[in-house]
């Protein structure tokens, strides 16, 4: 029993010694989000010593005091869930800066046990800004891609139409109305192909500022007209974006050529994200009301908004609205039926 007793004492030495010689601050909770372990790389960083007393802090002390200490962040509200939560976990790391300066990347991870180990690491000045440049790289990456999306319905949707207008008229109707309808099929998809290799274009582009209506104007302008984009309200989500692009270009398939088309944001008294587009459409009662307008519909429904266009009695002003409800962030594919 002795000799068990001093084997199990040396190997808490040998461990305790390992891990106070690593750079990185750790701390361990137990399932009760108890604190029962740090090194002294996490005392040097925080400049406490949370285990002098025989019983530890748990997870909401040290959570406070991590707050006390940084800039504002929602780390460590998930850190006190993920804790104490039983449900099945995954590893995931998030970087917080100290009110003095310091920046530090935080990695939390789940212990075969359940427990749960934090790990603070440092970040020089270049490993920071090499941090924030491959966050930069991703998100530029989900915004071309995100695009790209786009791009791609625009051959996909008016495919699947022509497939069903020939679908239905083939059975069904003459020889000239068949021709007809293949007619308007080709022409469609032509149309698609046309607009999707024009997205393609402005997306390997890489201007030198980038923003949530990059290459936008551009596009817009290719098609003879002239984009007039006011953010009272920013388009900082993905969900955001995705709404101004495929109204953007809902507007621009309906728009007289050489006109204007004017896009605003707002954040109405509830949080929901407002989204307008005011534009000269055809002449006379009817709207063309085609593939983007189909597309802009249902991204919009996808994020879990509305959208509605009216047109101002006896002109031709048309203005399309959306509305998005606050969380609307997502970034998936929205398929159309």
């Amino acid at each position: 029993s002795i000799q068990l007793e001093r084997k199990y004492r040396a190997e808490l030495e040998l461990s305790q010694a390992t891990l106070d010689r690593m750079a990185e601050g750790v701390a361990v909770f137990d399932t009760s989000g108890m604190l029962v372990f740090v090194n002294s790389a996490f005392e040097t960083i925080w400049g406490v010593d949370p285990m002098q007393s025989l019983e530890g802090p748990d997870v909401g002390d040290l959570t406070r005091i991590w707050a006390d200490r940084c800039r504002p962040s929602g780390i460590w509200a998930h850190l006190g869930e993920f804790a104490t939560g039983a449900d099945t976990r995954a590893s995931w790391s998030d970087m917080v800066e100290t009110l003095d300066g310091r920046r530090l990347k935080v990695i939390v991870a789940p212990m075969p046990d359940a427990s749960t180990l934090v790990v603070f690491r440092s970040l020089s000045d270049e490993a920071a800004a090499l941090f924030d440049l491959r966050a930069g790289i991703g998100e530029a990456r989900a915004q071309d891609a995100l695009i790209e999306d786009l791009a791609q319905a625009q051959i996909e949707l008016p495919a699947e139409t022509a497939v069903a207008q020939m679908l239905a008229a083939l059975p069904q109707g003459g020889p000239s109305e068949a021709v007809g309808a293949l007619a308007t099929a080709a022409q469609s998809l032509r149309t698609g192909i046309a607009q999707s290799r024009a997205l393609r274009a402005i997306v390997r582009k890489t201007p030198e500022a980038r923003g949530p209506a990059a290459g936008l104007a551009e596009l817009l302008a290719a098609r003879g007209l002239t984009l007039d984009l006011r953010e009272t309200a920013p388009v900082d989500t993905m969900g955001r974006r995705r709404t101004l692009w495929a109204i953007a270009l809902a507007a621009a398939d309906m728009a007289n050529p050489k006109s204007a088309v004017a896009i605003g944001t707002d954040i109405d008294p509830t949080g929901a994200f407002l989204l307008s587009a005011d534009f000269t459409g055809p002449d006379g009662p009817a709207r063309r009301e085609g593939v983007s307008l189909a597309l802009a519909r249902g991204i919009v429904s996808g994020l879990g908004g509305t959208l509605d266009l009216q047109q101002t009695p006896g002109t031709p002003q048309i203005r399309a609205q959306a509305i998005l409800p606050a969380e609307a962030t997502a970034l998936n594919i929205v398929k159309i039926a």
